[in-house]
């Protein structure tokens, strides 16, 4: 009797397994079938390049996806690159892979090395008068992040990286409650400084007019309390505006204090 029950309760275990194995698969392929087709290049043809070509065969990111989007961006002269964004099955990131085509077929994909926390992650082509690239803004497991500039034909190669522009890491700090007078009955208080939306917008504009493209960053700043059983109560938000003005002499993007502003927009501390 005892066996025969063991054999009940394993069967019903093996069944459930099965099961839930089905609808993850189920899951895995819906998602992939809901991209759109972009001039001849697909998320299905997609696939089957990396079924087939030896190159991708060493990508553990390939192996086990689970949501494929397959975008097209243009530069400002009209050139078109695709590119693939890719998230693993029970992985938090995402990763970026540009596409060549010819004739309209994929003839190779070529990881690009940015990537990121999905929830963040996002990327465009810039057509600036320092290059094409591509801007992404990557961020870890945690939330924290920088934007990120790669030359479109340079992957892997990180020309110029903007730090700080991801932000939804609630990090407990003494002085941040401090710096921005957040106090508690025994004159000591911890708090947070996050973005709302997790990250801030990047424009490329000439800031100074000397023919160079600069970058500015604008958003929202939030400063949370830190108050019982680590929980979060909104104190205080900020517009902020980070200019960073490209020196050609440093080849590099320098952060301008003059040109930067924080300007408090709502205050929810208790009078």
């Amino acid at each position: 009797m005892k066996k025969s029950c063991f054999f009940r309760g394993l069967f019903a275990t093996t069944l459930i397994i099965a099961t839930l194995i089905s609808i993850l698969i189920l899951a895995v392929n819906g998602s992939r079938s809901q991209q759109t087709f972009n001039d001849g290049i697909s998320v299905d043809s997609f696939l089957r390049f990396i079924e087939v070509e030896s190159a991708m065969e060493n990508d553990g990111n390939l192996k086990s996806l689970n949501t494929v989007e397959i975008s097209r961006k243009n530069d400002n002269d009209g050139n078109a690159y695709y590119f693939v964004k890719t998230n693993s099955q029970f992985m938090w990131g995402s990763e970026l892979y540009m596409l060549i085509i010819d004739d309209d077929k994929i003839t190779k994909i070529v990881d690009t090395g940015l990537g990121g926390n999905s929830e963040y992650f996002s990327y465009d082509v810039a057509s600036i008068s320092q290059g094409v690239f591509v801007s992404a803004f990557c961020s870890s497991h945690s939330g924290n992040g920088d934007l990120r500039l790669m030359p479109i034909n340079e992957p892997n190669t990180v020309e110029y990286l903007i730090p700080n522009a991801v932000d939804n890491y609630y990090e407990e700090s003494e002085l941040t409650a401090i710096e921005h007078e957040i106090t508690k009955a025994n004159g000591k208080s911890s708090a947070s400084s996050v973005y709302l939306g997790g990250k801030l917008h990047a424009s490329y504009v000439d800031v100074n007019h000397d023919g160079h493209t600069d970058i500015v960053l604008t958003g929202i700043q939030q400063i949370y309390e830190t108050v019982q059983n680590h929980g979060q109560t909104l104190k205080k938000e900020y517009f902020v505006k980070n200019v960073y003005l490209y020196d050609p002499i440093m080849d590099d993007f320098v952060y301008n204090a003059t040109r930067s502003e924080r300007v408090l927009v709502s205050n929810y501390l208790t009078p």
